[in-house]
């Protein structure tokens, strides 16, 4: 980690990435999540490895049933760490490296970027034909590494857009708890009043009970609108159209707010058709 972070801090500020993958040949892999707007890493995740397997367990068998099976005869294969001049596996054990005799050799950007592969051919015969299933094998390693980082990149950002889901989520419910309390709060207040005879004047009485009552609808407004959220969740329509009388509409409405017009001095000259045809609409 130590090294993945002084090798990080090298390059933030020109990267315009959000990951980067840093290879220890000693130790592990590291993906660093990366913040390209403020040039600040906000994550790592670490995947240590057995080198001890690689080296003598896997490599060698992969190399081996690669590359030194009848189908690349005259060739031979090493991995080499660049960095220790050490050779990690061979597809021939009993052929011995030879740095002059080299004549391909294949480094891994960025990705396992501390080990080459190396290629000696020793059969003029068959170098046409070694060339071409050597760097198809490659490519195919090289597609394995970018898929195997794809899927990472991925869950990452999965993982992102859950995790900010779930904050505007709970927001949501504090915001819901907060708007639900005032108006039960206010007709508790109001209750306590009324219950514990503090209240005796009629004007009064009058007023809390409008007030009461203007807190309910409030809340049961509020109680409607979550169960439309709910509705539009659970993927049911939240109109519900009905043919309705279009005059009716407009004279319940005047005789709703009949009280406000009076208050600002409106005057309303109203005339409506009596053969107005049925509209659809939700009057919810």
């Amino acid at each position: 980690m130590g090294i993945a972070r002084t090798q990080i801090r090298s390059l933030l500020a020109n990267y315009q990435y959000n990951n980067k993958v840093l290879f220890d040949s000693h130790r592990s892999i590291t993906i660093v999540l990366i913040d390209p707007s403020h040039h600040e890493v906000f994550g790592y995740i670490t995947m240590p490895f057995n080198q001890d397997y690689l080296r003598n367990s896997y490599l060698p068998k992969v190399l081996a049933q690669k590359f030194g099976s009848d189908e690349f005869p005259g060739m031979n294969v090493w991995l080499r760490d660049w960095t220790n001049n050490e050779i990690i596996a061979s597809s021939n054990p009993d052929a011995t490296y030879d740095r002059e005799q080299i004549q391909f050799v294949q480094n891994f950007p960025d990705f396992f970027d501390y080990w080459n592969v190396e290629v000696a051919f020793t059969d003029e015969s068959t170098i046409a034909a070694s060339n071409a299933s050597l760097i198809k094998n490659l490519v195919v390693m090289g597609a394995a590494m970018l898929l195997l980082l794809g899927a990472l990149v991925f869950m990452f950002r999965s993982a992102r857009k859950e995790r900010a889901l779930a904050e505007r989520q709970a927001n949501f419910l504090a915001n819901v708890t907060h708007e639900l309390k005032t108006p039960l709060s206010v007709m508790q207040a109001a209750g306590e009043n009324l219950a514990d005879g503090r209240v005796q004047d009629q004007q009064r009485l009058k007023s809390y009970g409008s007030h009461i009552f203007s807190e309910a609808v409030r809340l049961r407004n509020m109680i409607d609108k979550l169960l439309d959220v709910a509705k539009a969740d659970a993927g049911d329509s939240l109109v519900n159209p009905q043919p309705t009388d279009i005059g009716e509409v407009v004279q319940s409405y005047l005789d709703k707010h009949e009280k406000f017009f009076q208050e600002k001095e409106v005057t309303l000259d109203i005339s409506i058709d009596e053969n107005l045809p049925a509209v659809n609409i939700d009057q919810n």
